[in-house]
């Protein structure tokens, strides 16, 4: 729900989604100061006088029901993959340069990693907690490992002679869950993604597409060319 200034007035430095008066632009995220009545924007610390804010809403009360478009990215023309890591810091992997984007600000603007060892593509990115994220790309197969909040990352090289990785998904405690193709399999991770051991083809799929960590053990697997749901339970 949208509110005008004065009838409205946010709780200090809460995190708001703003909209200035006169040119109406893109909603952008600043938060409230009431010593001095005015709106300071979170991407360029911008400070804006109240007076001039034509209305402005909490952050959290949206979920998905608005969008503004950000137009696109490094002249990529796919965004395969996104991640957040918390406190605003988010990743998105894209083809066909096969570069990883970082965001700082709640996904308002980005920066350019570059393209990450000669890959193609970033099919899929999982954050793991304490700074440490991973990467799958193709068509070498590779998982890339960051544990400085994807600023850098290094190369752990092509699994199981796979081509694809194209889903990641963090279990907790350490494991992690890697979906592949073209022959695919699902690979295990004990040690937050520093080595992998194979679990081989499922069931007959050549493509593990998606994987989801449902807690108490239980995860889910989507696979093509068949339209599968597999799940795995303790």
């Amino acid at each position: 729900m949208w509110y005008t200034f004065p009838d409205n007035i946010p709780a200090e430095t809460s995190l708001l989604w703003v909209r200035v008066k006169y040119y109406y632009s893109a909603p952008f995220l600043a938060t409230y100061t009431l010593s001095t009545q005015s709106f300071t924007s979170v991407s360029n610390s911008i400070t804006f006088p109240a007076y001039v804010v034509a209305r402005w809403k909490y952050f959290n009360e949206d979920f998905g029901l608005t969008w503004s478009d950000l137009g696109q990215q490094f002249s990529e023309t796919r965004i395969y993959s996104l991640a957040y890591l918390g406190s605003g810091i988010c990743l998105a992997g894209t083809g066909p340069n096969g570069k990883i984007l970082r965001s700082i600000d709640y996904g308002l603007t980005w920066s350019d990693l570059g393209q990450q060892f000669s890959e193609s593509y970033i099919r899929s990115l999982s954050y793991l907690g304490s700074g440490i994220c991973l990467a799958g790309t193709n068509p070498n197969g590779k998982i890339l490992r960051s544990i400085d909040y994807g600023l850098t990352w290094s190369d752990l090289g092509q699994q199981f002679s796979e081509t694809y990785i194209r889903s990641l998904s963090y279990l907790g405690s350490g494991i992690c869950l890697a979906g592949t193709s073209d022959n695919g399999k699902i690979l295990r991770s004990i040690d937050y993604g520093l080595t992998w051991s194979d679990l081989g083809q499922q069931f007959s799929e050549t493509y593990i597409f998606s994987l989801s960590y449902l807690g108490s053990g239980i995860c889910l697997a989507g696979t093509y060319i068949n339209g599968k749901i597999l799940r795995s339970i303790p």
